[in-house]
This record gives C-alpha cells, structure tokens and sequence, in this order.
C-alpha cells in the first residue's frame, strides 16, 4: 500500500511541474514558424482514416454521418497555410514521402495544427493532441515517446486550454503557423524491430481522442492518461492537420518509369538492385523477387488498379516508390 502511495504522489508531483518547451513566441519554445528556412520541402500526398464526430456518441451524426468530415486531404499538401483537414476521435492520415526523410542533424520534420492562444495567458491554447508515428516499409510503424503531464482527474472541456509545457512529443502542441518538431533520433530503440531511421517513407498522424474516461482514454508513453478537450462534436471534431515540414530529405537514385501506368512498368538504378517487393496500401506484399541489377522490366498488369509501393533493396541503399496502375 505504501508503495502505491508513493507511486500517486510522484505522479501528482510530476503533473503539478511545467517542463517541457512553452507555447510558441515565449523564451525557450522550440517551436518552428512555417517560414523557416528549415524547411526543404513540404509532404505532397496522403491518405485519411476519420475517426467518429464524437467516440462517446457513435450514434451521434452530421450530415448523415457519424464520421469528422471538415476539410479535404489536398488541404494538407504543401506549406503550411491554416487549411486543414479534421481527423476525428482517434481519425489517421498517413502520408507517403518521396524521397524518404533519414535521422541528420536536429529535428527531421514538423507538424502543423491550427490551435490558437488564450486572449488572457499567452502561455495558455486551444490544442488538439495527436501521436506521430514513422515507417520505412509501410507495414510496421513506431510511435513517438510522448509525454502529457495534463492533469487527469477533470476532463478538459471543448474550448478549455492547455499548458504546452506540460507536452512532449505530441502534434498540435503549438498554434496555427508553428509546427511540433520531431527528431528520428528519439526512435533509436526501434532499430532492432525493423525501422530504418535512414529511410523513412511514411508518417502517420494519430488523433489522440482526449477523453479520459478509461473506456475510451489514450496513453502517454508513462501511462497517464491523455487529456484534451472532449467532446468537440463538430464537423472538424479531433486533431486539425494542416501542414508537414521536411527537415532531413535523401536525395534518391532511383527511377519508376512509366508512371501511373498499365503495368508494365521500368525500374533503373545507380545501385545494384538485390530485391524487389511491392506492395498494396494494406501493407501485403504482392510482388516479390531477388536479382542483381541495375535496370529491371516487371510486368503487373494482373493486379487490380490502384495504389501500390514499390520497395526497392540494394546492399547499402533503400528505396520506396510509389506506383499508380490504372
């Protein structure tokens, strides 16, 4: 029993500290303004999962649906511009890079939300939390160790604010125009589970929720319970992803030519070429096969239309294109 006290009262000593960087604009806060010179490039295409209007209430609709459905997906290619698209309770957006973005110097990327300050304490903003999680191979992603000292006891209403110092590691801790970065480096332990933090290819932006009803609560990465403001039983219910910023980007020796195509398609390399893999938007491979070249002809025009990925391996070089077949 006393060990379980001590376990509460570090825990409420812990919530009760402000750590962490502060809201943008104050001394400290890491937080970086969409015109920096950082910024190599934004991500161009993706996908989105909505999650529910309101995950207490799946009955609960608008429009005749019970799914968040502000803004669309384009809304979220190029920089950042205050246009985004609404996730929903526990909604995704998965976005592919290409090139890939590696683990270099500082931060590797930024994400962008459109929450806003408090009128009466500037440290104080509307934010809507998302986890960030990265892949090499669009299969397997790692989430990034994330951090919410929020107290837990009284759920954060739908326009109360919360205290970016007491948040790590979660998007949407910054407002409109200042993006959450992220370093790879943070993923190191993940290396020996499959994760190539020299090739990363997707992103996948992962709406939080925010209730802390424990049927229905998400976690930090201690276990606590993640509290953001619930319900918001909106069209643009949950996490509001306008904008990512690419920081580290690898330069690609690869070429997938003709694209889109039929199915006969082209694959040209500086690098030998020693497998080949493609695979389906639900992460099944489809197309597999080991050689030795530089220049490859595959025929795939039995496979139905649509989006795939094409892996391509060499001995010291990874690469993932994406392949349209119409």
């Amino acid at each position: 029993m006393r060990h379980k006290l001590t376990i509460i009262l570090v825990s409420l000593f812990l919530q009760s500290l402000a750590q962490f960087s502060p809201q943008a604009g104050l001394p400290g806060s890491n937080a970086i303004p969409a015109n920096s010179p950082l910024f190599k490039a934004w991500v161009q295409n993706g996908w989105i999962s909505p999650g529910y209007i309101d995950i207490g209430d799946t009955n609960f609709t608008i429009d005749q649906t019970n799914r968040a459905h502000f803004g669309e997906i384009q809304n979220i290619f190029g920089p950042a511009d205050g246009k985004v698209v609404s996730l929903g309770d526990k909604g995704t957006v998965t976005i592919f890079l290409n090139p890939p973005i590696y683990d270099g110097p500082g931060y590797d990327f930024a994400v962008f939300e459109n929450g806003f300050r408090s009128l009466n304490d500037s440290a104080l903003a509307f934010l809507e939390l998302a986890y960030v999680e990265v892949s090499s191979d669009g299969k397997n992603f790692f989430t990034f160790p994330a951090i919410s000292l929020t107290q837990d006891t009284a759920q954060v209403g739908p326009f109360e604010m919360l205290d970016a110092r007491k948040i790590y590691n979660l998007a949407g801790k910054y407002i409109s125009g200042y993006g959450t970065p992220f370093d790879l480096s943070d993923l190191t332990g993940f290396k020996d589970n499959g994760l190539d933090l020299n090739n990363i290819s997707f992103i996948r932006i992962r709406d939080v929720g925010g209730s802390i009803n424990p049927m229905l609560a998400s976690y930090d990465s201690h276990g606590h319970k993640i509290n953001d403001p619930y319900p918001t039983p909106f069209l643009s219910s949950g996490f509001d992803l306008d904008a990512i910023g690419l920081i580290n980007i690898k330069t690609t020796t690869v070429r997938v030519f003709p694209n889109p195509t039929d199915g006969q398609i082209f694959i040209q390399s500086k690098n030998k070429i020693k497998t080949l893999i493609i695979n389906d938007l639900q992460g099944r491979t489809v197309f597999k096969k080991s050689m030795n070249v530089n220049f490859i002809k595959i025929d795939l025009s039995n496979l139905k239309s649509g989006l795939y990925f094409c892996i391509i391996l060499g001995d010291n070089f990874r690469a993932v294109e994406e392949i349209i077949l119409f």
